[in-house]
Order: C-alpha cells, then structure tokens, then sequence
C-alpha cells in the first residue's frame, strides 16, 4: 500500500529540517567574503569611493561573519566613517532671511539644512526658488565633516562657514619665499648691471688718459670706480643667480593646493642714477 499525501509531506518537512541551517550559513559566509573582497577592491581602485565601501564594510562586520573577517572589516569601518564628508546647505535671501528653496546635490533632492553625506570630489549643488535658480560647485576632502554653505538665492555670492571648497584655480601656490629669494634676485641683478655700466664708462676714461699701462695720478679716482663697478657687477650676478636658483627651489616643492584667482602679487625693479628699488603689491 502507497503511503497518502500527508506522510509525504510529514516526510519532506522532516528531510528539509536539517538541511535549511546549513545553507542559511554557507550563504551568510558567502555574503561576508563577498563585501571583504568589495571593500578591499574598492579601496585599491576606486578610494573615493567612500560610501559604498562603508556598505560592503558594514555587511562584512555582521556577528554572522568569521571572527577574523569582523576584526579586519570593523577596523576598516571605523576609519572610513572617520573619512566620510559631510555637506549642509543653507538657502538665504539677500537679506540673510532663510527662505523656501529646493536643494539638488549632484541630481538628489536635499532637506536645507540638514547635513548630507557624500564621497570625497567635486559635488554641484543647484537651489531653485522664487522663480530663480543657483548653482554652485564645492570640493569636499575626505575627513571634511560638518561643511557648511550658505547660498544667497538671486545673487552670485556664496559663503561658506567652514573649509574652504569652493572650486579654484589650477595654479600652483607660490610661497612668499619665493618672491622674496626673486625680489633679491632683481636687486642683484640691478647690481649687476649698474656695475658693468659703471665699469665700462670709466674703463673708456682709462683708454683716453692712460699709455703703455701707465696711468696718471689725477686718474687715481677712476681705477677706484672702474675696480668698484667691477666688484659691484660680480657681487650682483653671484646674488641674482643664488635669488633665482633659491626661488626656483621653493616653487617648484611648493603646495601644490591651488588658491583663488583672486590672490595676486606684483614685484617691480625701479632703477635711478646709482641705485636701485624694489616695488611690490600683494
């Protein structure tokens, strides 16, 4: 006699019982090698990708994972949620009135306000309101946490409360030893020149009243000059060529954080009868 339908289902229940533990388990260690394995090619490849390492770190640092899986992804973890940056936008009016507006960062909606999580980069923020629409770019470094922006619908300022990641320039910052080492670089050179110039002159005057190497003694005051001019040209050039080696240096393992374009310097050489000045504007 065939057993009905209730012994074999009493039957499946009873064979599947054991099994369905083991495959709950095999898929949870499948899923913790999964996000471990993520998380380290994300940080190799792609490390500003902060945000979604910290998902796969998230996963990978369950109780159900191996005890040597959570250790690593929970130390990863905390450094990550150290490095995730944050963004609050403020939307003002042009009296410094907060006011209704809608806050687009990188295409998603965002609450004024409130802060936002983001990757480390360059994100664009759109306002719109009233009928007028803002957009500005901002660069958030990784540990940048708590930056706010404040935004004033209907005019092109921007004020920012902390950091400083309004977008900049691609200029390469020149340090303030660099205009100087390039400033006394300039008084050298203007040494240099007045020197020979000097040199020259009285070397001519020499020509005219000296025979055989043999000089008069009213020419006494010109061998001074013409040996002066000679000595004030060779002090010069050593310092225009130490000024501008020295300047070189400095800027070229200068910060190379960019600054704003707003930032400028001006030096400028003023030479006059026997002297030499130096004019600057920062």
């Amino acid at each position: 006699m065939r057993p009905g339908w209730p012994t074999l289902l009493i039957g499946a229940l009873l064979g599947i019982a054991p099994i369905a533990p083991g495959t709950a388990q095999a898929s949870d260690e499948n899923a913790c090698s999964a996000a471990h394995v993520r998380a380290q090619v994300l940080k190799r490849d792609m490390p500003n990708r902060l945000l979604e390492r910290r998902v796969a770190l998230r996963t990978c640092s369950s109780d159900l994972c191996a005890p040597s899986i959570v250790d690593a992804c929970s130390a990863w973890l905390r450094e990550v949620e150290a490095n995730v940056p944050s963004l609050t936008v403020r939307v003002v009016d042009q009296r410094g009135v907060g006011t209704d507006a809608a806050v687009l960062i990188d295409g998603r909606m965002q609450v004024p306000g409130l802060p936002l999580e983001l990757d480390p980069g360059e994100h664009t923020i759109v306002v719109t309101g009233v009928g007028r629409e803002e957009s500005r770019s901002v660069l958030l470094r990784a540990g940048d946490k708590n930056h706010a922006m404040q935004i004033v619908l209907g005019s092109n300022s921007t004020a920012q409360a902390s950091g400083a990641g309004l977008k900049r320039s691609e200029r390469r910052r020149v340090p303030t030893g660099t205009w100087i080492s390039y400033g006394i670089g300039a008084v050298g050179l203007g040494s240099l020149l007045t020197g020979l110039l000097l040199a020259v002159s009285k070397e001519e005057q020499l020509a005219a009243e000296c025979h055989d190497d043999k000089c008069p003694s009213s020419s006494k005051d010109i061998v001074t000059a013409y040996h002066a001019g000679r000595i004030m040209a060779f002090a010069g050039g050593g310092v225009a060529l130490v000024g501008a080696v020295v300047g070189s240096v400095l800027l070229l393992t200068a910060d190379p954080d960019p600054i704003p374009q707003r930032q400028t310097a001006r030096i400028e050489l003023l030479f006059g009868a026997g002297q030499v000045a130096l004019k600057g504007a920062m």
